[in-house]
């Protein structure tokens, strides 16, 4: 059982340029119904996955966002024009400087438990690269894409014992 098989292939997703910026993003985002997609280069090159996630840590104070941090935002009332504009701040930069790049990818021959693991670590798809020697992307492992694997996966095994 490998994380191929919870793959969604390349042709059928949904991918950014590193050179298109945050407010296209975040259209596609809307558009497509999505909280994330890969950043891929010209060439077919992984270079991170842009998520609403990494939005909304831009958007927070980073007293806020720090370990421990602010619980009560109270102090933040009267203050609802700070979101329009930290996201105009946000908006023409390019997603390079959102992307998380330093997010652990997959492989296709990789076993299945890793896609679980990174699955209950992190809350984003997960880039699938050709190889360990490659950047090309070759798919993504979703949470969904993993509910539906591991359904048919339970009903194969019950199949078989009938």
């Amino acid at each position: 059982m490998s994380c191929k098989s919870a793959m969604i292939p390349l042709d059928e997703i949904i991918s950014i340029s590193p050179e298109q910026t945050v407010e296209e993003a975040l259209g596609i985002l809307l558009e497509k119904g999505i909280r994330a997609m890969p950043v891929v280069s010209k060439d077919g090159d992984y270079m991170g996955m842009f998520h609403f996630h990494y939005i909304l840590k831009f958007l927070l104070p980073k007293s806020v966002r720090a370990e421990g941090g602010i619980q009560n935002l109270d102090f933040l009332t009267g203050t609802d024009d700070l979101v329009p504009r930290r996201l105009t701040e946000l908006s023409d930069r390019t997603v390079v400087d959102l992307m998380d790049s330093e997010r652990p990818v997959l492989y296709p021959d990789e076993v299945f438990w890793s896609a679980i693991h990174m699955a209950y670590k992190y809350d984003a798809p997960m880039a699938v690269l050709e190889s360990e020697n490659s950047k090309k992307l070759v798919g993504i492992v979703t949470k969904q894409s993993m509910i539906q694997d591991m359904q048919q996966r339970l009903l194969e095994s019950k199949a078989a014992v009938e």
